[in-house]
């Protein structure tokens, strides 16, 4: 049991700005202030912070081979204001941090752990009766809301291009990227700025109309190109005639983990190292990745980059960034076993139909060509100019049959380079998606020996008529006296099987069941005695043999009992 004299502590630091230097509010649900420590760090907290706090976040997986990325879920953050604390709400409070810590008095004064990072959206409050100031809040992926290339060329450069993004090339090969005329007199053209961690590697190939030009290490006469590495571009021996330039490179290889890694610490953002480390063992894949003159928002990128593998990314309640790939729940992969010791309520909201076909697609062609030289035949004009190479399809028509809400997933447009890595892709979306999948809703007491799930987790429910692995798709804890609430997909999880039954033991059948006990007869009925004619219940299709006390006596139970 736990000790009455130890109190939870729940307090919440803010950052602000205001208007001079960066400030940091501090908060408690408490009726008085009290001195806690984060760390190493002691700080007074002022009394005020309304309860329950409600903070969390959620994934939607509904739509298949849509982005699936994480969001923030549940309520704000509320605390009430003394006079001469209300200068603080006219302080700046967008898109600054707050930080919500959990604890209790056990030590002699609250020592908080951190509970959950994130950012302030917005800051309301009354004009009247108790001041209560109202944060909204997001999540750190406002910090990567920008284009993913800053660079622009100047005002110096071809008229073109002013203004627009440098492109961009990793990994690879990157079949069919278009580089971008920067030097019209001299034919040269740039196919990546320069990256220190990723420097062009090779041209592989390079075609003016889809006619191969050769490649040269002197100057280049009609029909041949240079390449300058360091620089990251080409130059053509003669003109194009206005022919479409394609080019097929790469950098250093670098998987899914790896690009997203780069990207978001690239852009100020930080990483779950072991997220990334997990997502490298589970799509292991070289994949190559470009950008062109036309303006790319990060987050949109990173729901491309993680779609293409069937994944998702979410940023944890820690602040760090958290992607993986979606597969089916299983129990091996589960840590915890949800029951009626957590589980307040519990309800199905939903069911997903499954899919009964799944595309991918890989070895991308980054920009298709328009114009084509005589000389190209009719099947490379038809690759030049399509997206990319469809794998083996997964296909089920028993699916289609079955449920008459089948999904045929739109076609996953991944990044890798090769059919054997999308057929792995394909596989492991199909072993998750080709089954119809239970959406329940449930309300769960958590605490700090037994913290609420990380999102993506896979967890074993044992409640009621509800059992097997689940995926958890949202949870929004609360913090202060409520349970908190959390959404998970699975199979099915309802126990349906008939369970064998012995004539001494009916502790599994419920109530509802009483009628139906195979151990004793009618009141009014004489006992069985194990020694007469065999006792035998019949049902109308096949039966189940259930074995008397004495272990002799067959009886048997239809599935209707």
């Amino acid at each position: 049991m736990s000790d009455p004299a130890v109190l939870p502590i729940i307090a919440i630091d803010v950052d602000a700005y205001d208007g001079q230097t960066t400030r940091t509010i501090r908060y408690c649900a408490s009726s008085v202030p009290l001195v806690g420590t984060v760390g190493t760090v002691r700080a007074q907290y002022l009394s005020g912070l309304v309860t329950p706090l409600k903070l969390g976040s959620s994934i939607s997986a509904e739509q298949y081979g849509s982005p699936v990325r994480g969001a923030p879920a549940g309520g704000g953050i509320s605390y009430d204001l003394r006079e001469e604390e209300w200068a603080e709400l006219a302080w700046h409070y967008q898109g600054r941090e707050f930080r919500a810590y959990l604890g209790d008095t056990a030590t002699g004064y609250p020592s908080l752990g951190l509970v959950y990072k994130g950012r302030v959206a917005d800051l309301t409050f009354p004009v009247a009766g108790v001041i209560r100031a109202q944060l909204s809040i997001t999540d750190a992926s406002a910090d990567l809301d920008n284009p993913i290339v800053d660079a622009v060329y100047p005002d110096t450069a071809l008229e073109p291009i002013r203004g627009l993004p440098l492109p961009e090339l990793i990994g690879g090969p990157c079949l069919s990227h278009e580089p971008v005329l920067i030097d019209d007199p001299s034919g040269v053209y740039q196919i990546t700025r320069p990256i220190a961690d990723f420097p062009l590697v090779a041209v592989d190939n390079l075609r003016v109309g889809g006619v191969p030009w050769q490649q040269t290490t002197g100057t280049p006469f009609p029909g041949q190109y240079s390449v300058d590495l360091a620089a990251g571009t080409v130059t053509l021996g003669s003109t194009t005639l206005g022919m479409d330039v394609r080019v097929d490179a790469h950098t250093a290889p670098i998987t899914t983990a790896g690009l997203l890694r780069f990207l978001v610490e690239r852009a100020g953002g930080t990483v779950d190292d072991a997220s990334m480390t997990a997502l490298d063992l589970a799509a292991p894949y070289e994949i190559g990745w470009c950008t062109s003159t036309s303006p790319v928002n990060l987050l949109s990128a990173l729901d491309e980059i993680v779609a293409g593998i069937g994944g998702y990314w979410l940023f944890g309640p820690a602040g760090t960034f958290v992607a993986g790939v979606q597969e089916t729940p299983t129990v091996l992969a589960s840590t915890r076993t949800l029951t009626d010791r957590e589980i307040a309520a519990m309800a199905e909201s939903g069911m997903l139909p499954p899919a009964w076909r799944i595309r991918i697609e890989y070895s991308r062609i980054w920009a298709p060509q328009s114009t084509f030289g005589t000389a190209v035949t009719d099947a490379e004009k038809q690759r030049w100019s399509e997206g990319g190479t469809t794998a083996a399809a997964y296909e089920n028509e028993d699916i289609k049959t079955a449920e008459p809400r089948a999904v045929d997933v739109p076609l996953i447009r991944s990044l890798v380079t090769n059919e054997a890595d999308a057929l792995d892709i394909r596989d492991r979306l199909s072993s998750a998606w080709n089954v119809p999948r239970r959406v329940y809703d449930l309300n769960v007491w958590f605490d700090n020996a037994s913290p609420a799930p990380s999102l993506y987790e896979t967890v074993d429910v044992d409640f009621q008529l509800v059992r097997g692995a689940f995926r958890v798709h949202s949870v929004i804890r609360s913090l202060g006296g409520e349970p908190s609430q959390i959404r998970l997909w699975g199979e099915s999880g309802i126990v349906g099987a008939l369970v064998s039954l012995t004539s001494g033991d009916n502790s599994n059948l419920g109530s509802d069941n009483e009628d139906h006990t195979v151990d004793e007869g009618e009141p009014d009925d004489p006992p069985v005695d194990p020694g007469d004619e065999a006792f035998e219940l019949t049902a109308d299709d096949d039966a189940t043999v259930l074995t008397a006390d004495d272990g002799t006596t067959p009886l048997t139970a239809g599935p209707s009992l």
